[in-house]
């Protein structure tokens, strides 16, 4: 199953280095090599079960982005399941940025309607606080919003803020895989049981090779929205591989314990990771492990669920 998603954006917004720390294991500082894109890179990454992505990463000089309205239109924005635009908050021309963000909804309306739109608002890291916080991260944010949802056609756009040296990059990816993956709600089902029968107050399920957060259920209600440990942790988790690598020592499993707080990052199904949350002290590190391996067993196959 494959789910065609655009990456598009004036060049220089950052487009192809968030494809490469996300998907390809890039650490920030090594983007910094990577060309332009020329054209559209394609590229299928595999996530959930039989699920991949299938990007298609546009390169956002001026030539290529008047040919993408014009003549490559129907080949590009049919069948689209997802548009990400990503808007350089340092961009000089503004108005033409938001003009073709504008033209791009339009033919994503005619040729695409029942897509998803995200606007990434990215290189945050290069706003300047002032005293008045005229410049702040969160008014930024509002003045794309209010200037973007005119445009939008029938889209209800979801916007993020980002930069490739923090975790907002990963909280924005993670949201949008998550929107992603069909028959969500029963893997959440499957996750919450796993959780109960085990004893454990938090449980999350990582994509396997980019470490998105897929779900996660803990002991007492909803987890809050808001709440980017596990984001957070999906960064730091991978940026540890990254260093396994390089010293030919491939990440196999994390367990820490600290008092009463234990955690525990197993491999999961052939897709996933699972990390395993304990707060009780007399908990044993074997018996963890063996709930997750029994759970490995009998989790549901998620191939099957997104053909259910």
């Amino acid at each position: 199953m494959k789910k065609k998603l655009l990456l598009m954006g004036q060049s220089g917004a950052g487009k192809t280095s968030m494809r490469a720390i996300i998907f390809s294991n890039y650490g920030a500082a090594e983007t910094r090599r990577l060309g332009a894109t020329m054209e559209i890179e394609h590229s299928s990454i595999p996530f959930i079960g039989d699920l991949h992505l299938n990007i298609w990463d546009c390169g956002g000089q001026r030539r290529f982005m008047n040919n993408y309205i014009t003549d490559q239109k129907e080949h590009l924005f049919k069948d689209a399941e997802v548009l990400i635009y990503v808007f350089d908050v340092e961009t000089r021309d503004q108005a033409a940025e938001f003009k073709y963000y504008e033209d791009c909804v339009k033919l994503l309306s005619q040729f695409s309607p029942t897509a998803k739109v995200f606007c990434l608002i990215h290189k945050i890291d290069l706003i300047k606080q002032d005293s008045r916080k005229t410049s702040s991260v969160p008014n930024v944010l509002a003045n794309y919003k209010k200037t973007l949802g005119p445009l939008s056609q029938h889209f209800t756009p979801v916007f993020y803020t980002t930069s490739i040296w923090s975790y907002t990059l990963y909280q924005a990816w993670s949201d949008i895989a998550y929107k992603l993956i069909p028959n969500i709600t029963m893997i959440e089902n499957q996750l919450k049981q796993f959780r109960q029968l085990c004893g454990a107050s938090r449980v999350v399920m990582f994509e396997k090779s980019t470490f998105l957060v897929v779900s996660h259920t803990q002991e007492h209600g909803k987890p809050n929205p808001e709440d980017d440990v596990f984001v957070r942790i999906s960064e730091t988790v991978k940026t540890y591989r990254q260093a396994c690598s390089k010293i030919r020592a491939p990440l196999v499993a994390i367990n820490i314990r600290n008092g009463p707080f234990s955690m525990f990052l197993e491999p999961f199904t052939e897709t996933t990771y699972v990390l395993v949350v304990m707060n009780d002290p007399d908990v044993e590190a074997a018996v963890v492990k063996l709930n997750i391996s029994s759970a490995r067993i009998h989790f549901v196959n998620l191939a099957d669920i997104q053909h259910t």
